[in-house]
């Protein structure tokens, strides 16, 4: 099974995070959506972002934070008719295949497979998001993982968000923390 680069990025996002970070870049623009993204969200820098040349791919923006590291992806995977909000069977089978990116990269790299913690509606400024926590192992390094899906202004946005996995509650709350802090972009993105 062929995985996208997609998935990647919020893994080199986390080691990023982790002591292999780069320098914060500008505010990024996806102008055929409208949205600007700050080179900070809550406590993370803004460390990149790049459009696909894959035709649907849309963008790709990162995010690294001292204890994770998050991607965001703006896309309409070449489909009109995206809805805003979480209610259409478009963005919930989004939501699906975005779920199974996670079972399949740890398929292919012959890993343990990833533990659902708990999947929930979540309300940032107003903006609704599917979401998904997932816990797994990848080499040594034990990780908590969000994934996150809205449609908004004809887009997919996906927004993926791992750290090292605590069981003391710490870790959900810092993958919480920067959904609430992006839904406030979302929420006041407008150009």
């Amino acid at each position: 099974m062929r995985v996208s680069v997609r998935f990647w990025l919020p893994i080199l996002a986390l080691l990023a995070s982790l002591g292999w970070a780069g320098a914060a870049s500008a505010e990024y623009l996806v102008e055929e959506a409208g949205l600007r993204f700050p080179d900070q969200i809550g406590t993370a820098s803004q460390s990149g972002g790049k459009r696909y040349p894959q035709p649907g791919l849309g963008h790709g923006i990162d995010y690294n934070g001292k204890t994770y590291g998050a991607s965001i992806y703006v896309y309409d995977r070449g489909v009109s008719g995206i809805a805003d909000g979480i209610g259409s069977d478009m963005v919930r089978s989004e939501f699906a295949r975005a779920k199974s990116d996670i079972f399949a990269v740890q398929k292919q790299q012959n890993a343990p497979e990833p533990k659902l913690v708990g999947e929930r509606k979540v309300s940032a400024a107003g903006v609704e998001f599917l979401t998904a926590t997932y816990r797994y192992t990848r080499g040594d390094l034990d990780t908590l993982s969000l994934v996150a899906m809205t449609g908004l202004r004809r887009h997919f946005v996906k927004v993926r968000v791992s750290t090292r996995a605590s069981d003391s509650g710490e870790a959900q709350a810092r993958l919480d923390d920067f959904l609430q802090n992006f839904g406030r972009v979302l929420a006041g993105g407008s150009r």
